[in-house]
């Protein structure tokens, strides 16, 4: 994967209207990126400061008990309160 460095103002809802456009494989390829950048986010934050290592740990129990809102249903929700 080519990770060269763009910084091009776009806004958050556009941005996920264009991953929401993208094919299968597209798709996860962007899902196997942000998972390698949010894990070293994390790492990193984890190390420097206890109260965000168990927030993060707080987090993370919530997404594996299913508390979450999936990209689609984020997406579906702003676009239904226009």
């Amino acid at each position: 994967m080519n990770r060269d460095t763009i910084n091009l103002p776009i806004s958050f809802a556009s941005l996920l209207k264009a991953i929401s456009s993208l094919d299968l494989q597209e798709k996860r390829q962007v899902w196997e990126m942000l998972d390698e950048e949010i894990s070293a986010a994390e790492d990193e934050l984890e190390e420097a400061d206890p109260l965000i290592q168990a927030e993060i740990q707080e987090a993370k129990k919530a997404y594996q008990q299913g508390d979450y809102v999936t990209l689609e249903t984020y997406i579906k929700g702003k676009s239904e309160h226009r």
